[in-house]
């Protein structure tokens, strides 16, 4: 069972255990590099486990900050004491771990400095947008930085970005393959937890939140780029499994795929979260580790139920279109629909469903997906 709350907890125990040792403060320099080095490595496992769980669950940091330089990245060990593949170092991976945890911190900071995000107000809710977009400014050079023997290779995209993921795995030992693919699941799992804020439920005309919207389908993409990595890995290679990280990461995907869906019951991008789910859906039936996949599918069934009455409600007709290549790289012109003109404005349409059924829809929302109510069979 995924139980956040004692893993938070339990955090807290090893970081004061790992301060009463000093793990937090430069080494002595008579200590030898290589002891040095390994006792750093601890603290900043540490670093990142707190990033990660004070992000997912809305936390205070249980480590304020970090005064210690990054670790090494292994090239002085190269051919010698750890693994290596073409120059890289295994080490490698946990520098620039290290590194994308800053720079999520970094992000989660500034941005939660300002103004709470008032759903209720579009101009204080494009002002948030903006501010995030300056935010993450931090997270885009991280991976502009990422060695190129980290990245993981793709047919028809570059590396950590948010387009069409056609993933191709390099030769090499599993260590180094495994070590891409987590590297760039985290990134986009780092992203996520960022843009799908912008996911909302109060209406509002899309002329006067365009940033905003513009976020939510960013928070889209990546849930998408999540789904198609973890599938492809799971049908194709034997990489990931056994690793629990990318249920989870699959998870947090799939909901917010739907959350986008349910949010934007006629917008283009809908056609393609709707058929993500599926994908999601058998990735998770792979992984075979918990009751995720029914708790999908039950959702995402009321979830048709109030989309479907929903356009029911506003009478909506459809047409193909051919959408602007640059609106949204996973799309393309047969996967896209628009609402009649004739429709009614936006802004007056949520009011008209049924609320019985978006309660019940949410209830079970919020109970299933409640922090530490996943099953998970070890």
């Amino acid at each position: 069972m995924m139980l956040h709350n004692p893993a938070y907890n339990f955090l807290g125990i090893a970081v004061n255990m790992a301060q009463s040792l000093g793990l937090h403060l430069d080494q002595a320099s008579d200590l030898p590099q290589e002891k040095a080095e390994h006792r750093k490595r601890i603290w900043w496992a540490l670093y990142i486990l707190d990033t990660r769980l004070s992000v997912e669950l809305g936390r205070p940091w249980t480590i304020n900050q970090c005064q210690i330089s990054l670790p090494d990245d292994g090239k002085s060990y190269v051919g010698k004491t750890y693994n290596s593949f073409e120059g890289t170092s295994c080490l490698a991976f946990f520098r620039q771990m290290s590194a994308l945890a800053l720079a999520a911190r970094s992000a989660h900071v500034i941005f939660y400095e300002g103004r709470p995000l008032d759903y209720s107000n579009a101009v204080d809710l494009e002002e948030s947008a903006m501010r995030l977009r300056g935010c993450m400014e931090s997270m885009k050079s991280w991976a502009a930085n990422v060695p190129s023997g980290l990245k993981l290779r793709r047919k028809h995209s570059s590396p950590l970005s948010i387009e069409k993921v056609n993933v191709q795995p390099e030769e090499g030992p599993p260590w180094i393959q495994l070590q891409r693919v987590s590297l760039e699941l985290m990134y986009h799992g780092f992203c996520l937890s960022f843009y799908r804020q912008f996911i909302y439920y109060t209406p509002h005309s899309m002329l006067t939140t365009p940033l905003s919207d513009g976020h939510a389908t960013t928070a889209l993409n990546h849930g998408i780029a999540i789904t198609s990595i973890v599938h492809q890995m799971l049908t194709k290679y034997d990489t990931i499994a056994g690793w629990h990280d990318a249920h989870n990461l699959q998870w947090d995907a799939a909901l917010t795929v739907m959350a986008f869906s349910i949010a934007n019951p006629i917008c283009p991008p809908t056609i393609t979260s709707r058929k993500t789910i599926d994908i999601a859906v058998e990735a998770l039936e792979i992984s075979g580790t918990s009751n995720a996949p029914a708790i999908i599918k039950s959702l995402q069934s009321k979830a048709k139920s109030v989309m479907d009455h929903f356009r029911r409600v506003v009478n909506v007709t459809t047409r193909p279109i051919n959408w602007p290549s640059n609106t949204s790289p996973w799309l393309t012109g047969s996967d896209l629909s628009v609402p009649n003109a004739g429709a009614t404005s936006l802004d007056q349409l949520w009011p008209d469903v049924e609320q019985e059924m978006w309660v019940s829809f949410l209830h079970e929302l919020d109970r299933d997906t409640r922090p530490g109510t996943l099953e998970i069979s070890l």
